[in-house]
């Protein structure tokens, strides 16, 4: 984040790796929401994380947060208010961290619930143990 916003770039926006799914709105909604002056946008995972960091600086929150574990959104809140910072929160979504959410992430390509990923669509027509 730091290097993004050290290069030049006025804000930046990061997603974990195993959502391949997120909304392209959902990017935007925090891009606008950092334009319009929010200091950090949070993504909430439904297992108590979060998918999504956006930011317009490094903002000081993130060093006393214990990771994995189902309170790190909450607690990452906790500290940004400490800092006086109040975070904007965007739409909620889950991540790909076990075979059941796997199943329901094909599920979801399959029923046209998320938007078209076709190298995602791909890459879960070869993983052999969804078979």
């Amino acid at each position: 984040m730091g290097h993004v916003l050290r290069s030049g770039h006025t804000s930046v926006v990061l997603i974990g790796s195993d959502i391949p799914h997120v909304p392209i709105g959902v990017l935007v909604d925090a891009f606008r929401s950092l334009a319009g002056g929010a200091d950090l946008v949070l993504g909430p995972a439904e297992d108590g994380g979060y998918y999504l960091i956006g930011a317009r600086s490094v903002p000081p929150v993130f060093a006393a947060i214990h990771w994995s574990g189902a309170d790190v959104l909450t607690a990452t809140i906790s500290a940004a208010r400490a800092a006086g910072i109040e975070p904007t929160i965007v739409a909620s979504c889950y991540d790909i961290d076990d075979r059941a959410s796997l199943e329901r992430l094909e599920g979801d390509i399959a029923a046209r619930r998320v938007e078209d990923l076709p190298a995602t669509r791909a890459a879960l027509e070869r993983v052999p143990l969804m078979r």
